[in-house]
């Protein structure tokens, strides 16, 4: 631990002083947050396009739920 007279004379911390590993996540934080803004800029320029729904099926799946299986006579349906 340093003494106290050698605390007097220690220069001060500088910009240069700051440790690398510091600068590397203070550059990524920095290029998420410019990731980030320029994702939502580039999502408000281009609308989303409608699906066509003229069929029965959206991208092979169904639009609409399958009919209900048959009750039998046991009074509910068999599971598969």
């Amino acid at each position: 631990m340093p003494r106290d007279d050698e605390r007097a004379v220690a220069p001060a911390r500088t910009l240069r002083n700051i440790p690398p590993l510091i600068w590397v996540g203070a550059a990524i934080l920095a290029a998420s947050l410019a990731g980030c803004i320029w994702l939502i800029v580039v999502a408000v320029r281009h609308a989303d396009t409608d699906v066509a729904v003229g069929s029965a099926t959206v991208f092979k799946v169904p639009r609409e739920r399958a009919p209900a299986p048959p009750v039998t006579e046991g009074g509910a349906a068999t599971p598969r």
